[in-house]
This record gives structure tokens, C-alpha cells and sequence, in this order.
């Protein structure tokens, strides 16, 4: 029997295949995968480094500190006017200093022995004269402490009320043909010294 070849009816289009596209297989799905997650990354990275920018424009400016080399110093002269100058009688110190007071000290001393010469007998029964022996200390101020020894004997001390001190006592000279020598030696408030003599003769 002859063959006929019979005509498909038409068909609408939504209907009709195309057969040139082949239906997508697993390979084209990991692809789509890959570019979206690329672009997912992308746009991360875009979003972390808007907001890195935008961080640090908002952060206020903050002023350097300047070196204190670089900066000029000006010197600034203290003009003194005449109202501020210090006198000259102010800034001179006194010429005559303060004398300190002088420190007591012994003006004169006196020692005397009375009578200063006897003439007598040589001694058989009575073998000592009696004499008054004298000591006088004259001081530049008064109250203050005296010390005192005569022929290096006990020393001797008072304090007199007044500038001149006074003291008499008796004593005994050998009756011997010949001078005796009596010796005042002041030890404060100074030195001083003085010497008397009593000469006995014999007839």
C-alpha cells in the first residue's frame, strides 16, 4: 500500500515543544549555584566596606598635637616702671652695723697690804707682825661673777652688785729682816694681776 504521508494537524504553539532545548541536568544547577553565591559574597563584601567608610567619616577629627620645638617662644620683658623700682635707701643695706655688746671684762685690780714696812725687834718671843691686806676689782658692768686667788692660794669668788668689789682681811708676816712679795691674780671675768710688798727691819 502506498504510504501517505499524513500531515500533523496545527497545533497551538504554547503546545508544540522545542526540541532544541534539552532539559536542564544537574551540572547547569551547581553552576547557577556557584554564580549566586559569588554574587551573595560580593555583595557582603561591598556592605562591610560601605559601612568601614562610612564608620570612620563619622568619627570626629581630632587635633595633632603640635611639637613644643616647633612652636616660637617668645620672650616677654617685664618692664619696670618707676613706681615698681625699690628705693635705693630700701635696697642699700644699713653702713653702720649693730654693735654687740661687749663682754664684761676686769678694768683694774689692786692688791695692798698695810702697813707696807715695820721696823722691830727680831723675833725672840713674837716671831709674826700683823697686817690688813686689801683687794680691789674694778669690773665694766655690774652682777657679774668674779674669781679670784692671792699668793696662789684657795681661790676666792663673789658676784658685787656694783662695778668695784672690795675685799680686807688680816694677816701675819714673819718678822724677818727682808721684803715680802704679795701676788693678786684675777681668773674672770678676765685676767688681771697686781703685786704689794711689806718689808720688816730689824733693829
Amino acid at each position: 500500500m502506498p504510504v501517505i504521508d499524513a500531515e500533523e494537524p496545527d497545533r497551538p504553539a504554547w503546545l508544540t515543544p522545542e526540541r532544541d532545548e534539552e532539559p536542564a541536568g544537574p551540572g547547569s544547577r551547581q553552576t547557577l549555584l556557584l554564580v549566586a553565591g559569588g554574587a551573595a559574597i560580593l555583595v557582603l563584601v561591598a556592605g562591610v566596606a560601605a559601612f568601614a567608610l562610612l564608620g570612620s567619616s563619622s568619627e570626629p577629627s581630632r587635633p595633632r598635637p603640635r611639637s613644643a620645638a616647633a612652636e616660637p617662644v617668645v620672650a616677654v620683658t617685664a618692664s619696670t616702671t618707676p613706681a615698681e623700682a625699690p628705693s635705693a635707701a630700701a635696697a642699700e643695706p644699713s653702713a653702720t652695723p649693730k654693735a654687740s655688746p661687749a663682754k664684761p671684762h676686769v678694768t683694774a685690780a689692786q692688791i695692798s697690804v698695810e702697813p707696807a714696812s715695820v721696823t722691830g725687834p727680831c723675833p725672840r718671843s713674837t716671831k709674826y707682825v700683823k697686817v690688813k691686806v686689801t683687794v680691789t676689782i674694778t669690773v665694766s658692768s655690774p652682777d657679774v661673777r668674779l674669781r679670784y686667788t692671792v699668793d696662789g692660794g684657795k681661790e676666792h669668788g663673789a658676784t658685787p652688785r656694783s662695778r668695784t668689789y672690795t675685799d680686807t682681811w688680816e694677816a701675819e708676816v714673819r718678822r724677818a729682816a727682808g721684803t715680802s712679795t704679795s701676788t693678786l691674780q684675777v681668773i674672770a671675768p678676765s685676767t688681771a694681776s697686781d703685786t704689794a710688798t711689806f718689808t720688816y727691819t730689824c733693829n
